[in-house]
């Protein structure tokens, strides 16, 4: 009796053991897919446009650094909003958010709904909704919702952003 118990604890490890291997082999291999290498860009870009209550300026200034990384020598950001609207190169998108950070005592900044299509190996179009949190630093609040999509191109191996704008829902 001893015997098989012992048998079959050592057979559920190994089980455990192979579904673990194989979860993160997943994991990696989909990171690896231009798939995952978009989505990788985009949950950058939020977490770099997010700030947390009491971030220093020297986080602002490392994730600012990060977000040039994330755009094309020139992208058009559309957002219905005089601040941001127009063409700009990586620079001037990160003056932007610099500045927009700074009327923020804390923002959070989310994705939902995802949808990534390739129109070809280079190029790619992802839809999603748009989730903005924040407290001003006047103690206003503010709560957005929409509904974005975001161009990217791969560039010299890397997917970099070409153009955000919202998406116009057409309501009855």
């Amino acid at each position: 009796m001893v015997m098989s118990i012992r048998k079959y604890w050592k057979i559920i490890l190994i089980t455990l053991l192979l579904l673990a291997a194989a979860i993160v082999g997943w994991r990696v291999w989909q990171a690896q897919t231009p798939e995952g290498q978009v989505r990788r860009q985009l949950r950058q870009l939020v977490e770099c446009v997010s700030k947390k209550e009491g971030e220093g300026t020297t986080a602002g200034l490392l994730k600012g650094r990060a977000i040039t990384e994330l755009f094309a020598p020139e992208c058009t950001l559309e957002f219905r909003s005089e601040m941001f609207c127009g063409t700009y190169t990586p620079s001037e998108i990160t003056a932007d958010f610099a500045r927009f950070r700074v009327m923020f005592a804390q923002v959070e900044v989310g994705m939902r709904k995802l949808a990534i299509t390739f129109s070809s190996p280079t190029e790619a179009a992802a839809d999603f909704t748009g989730h903005l949190i924040g407290t001003l630093k006047t103690g206003g609040t503010v709560d957005a919702v929409r509904e974005l999509v975001c161009h990217l191109r791969k560039i010299e191996g890397e997917w970099k952003i070409t153009a955000i704008t919202v998406r116009e829902i057409l309501e009855r």
